[in-house]
């Protein structure tokens, strides 16, 4: 299956798909000339002193609710959760092949699982520049699982290695599988607004990447071993908080999400 996301997009700007790639979310040649002076801004900025910003306390996670949803361009989305599929990313390759069983460094999954595939993605963080290659794997289980021990099971291995990000996989009624890497992607109000992200990204635990200077005010953050959400429910926090004008999960698919 050809996945193909947001984060890539901006990233690389070779091809055009995901779940927030509908005209408003990702047409550069709406926005760039009212945006361009905001970019011009360097978005790194001096050392300076981040506000105190706060998202929402009363924010329920769509994994506990069991309720899964997305937004693309400000519209919600339900999805399904698919349990045959996990996603494991890395910044350590060893990591994500001894998700493997058959490796030596195994992560105890409880259930038999094949490693479908191994990719990597390279992107650059923001603050200091420096490259962060990752590592994800599509692990398809073996064995059917009912929600609840799927659920079970993905917070177990989360928890089993402090290197490896654990994301669950989703679908809609017009596809079977939709994978949720460890990105989301997060667009400013105004380029003023990076301050607001920066703060924001330090209190999640997230990691804030740079994006395409061809989608001005877009942001790709990376979840980190240590972030307590997922990335669809930390974009549905980020988008509800109302700081920001979009923030969308990064899935993976073949087909676009109108």
């Amino acid at each position: 299956m050809k996945k193909i996301s947001i984060a890539f997009f901006i990233a690389s700007m070779a091809i055009c798909c995901g779940c927030s790639s509908s005209d408003e979310s990702l047409n550069a040649n709406q926005d760039n000339n009212s945006q361009k002076t905001e970019q011009e801004e360097d978005p790194k900025g001096p050392d300076e002193e981040l506000p105190n910003v706060e998202l929402s306390k009363d924010f329920q996670d769509s994994w506990e609710t069991g309720k899964y949803f997305c937004y693309a361009s400000g519209k919600k989305h339900e999805l399904q959760i698919n349990t045959r599929y996990v996603f494991v990313t890395s910044t350590n390759i060893n990591a994500v092949v001894g998700s493997d069983a058959c490796s030596a460094n195994p992560i105890d999954f409880g259930v038999k699982y094949d490693i479908k595939e191994v990719k990597e993605q390279p992107m650059k963080n923001l603050l200091d520049g420096k490259q962060i290659v990752y590592y994800w794997a599509e692990l398809e289980l073996l064995e059917d699982l009912d929600e609840a021990t799927y659920k079970k099971k993905i917070d177990q291995l989360r928890m089993s290695n402090n290197e490896i990000i654990v994301s669950p996989c989703f679908r809609i009624s017009s596809s079977k599988k939709i994978g949720l890497s460890n990105f989301l992607s997060v667009k400013l109000k105004t380029a003023n607004d990076i301050a607001k992200l920066k703060a924001v990204a330090a209190k999640t635990k997230v990691t804030l990447l740079e994006g395409s200077a061809n989608f001005p005010l877009w942001y790709i953050i990376s979840l980190t071993p240590q972030s307590e959400k997922n990335a669809l429910d930390m974009a549905n926090w980020y988008h509800e908080s109302n700081l920001f004008q979009y923030a969308e999960p990064d899935l993976m698919e073949d087909a676009l999400m109108k």
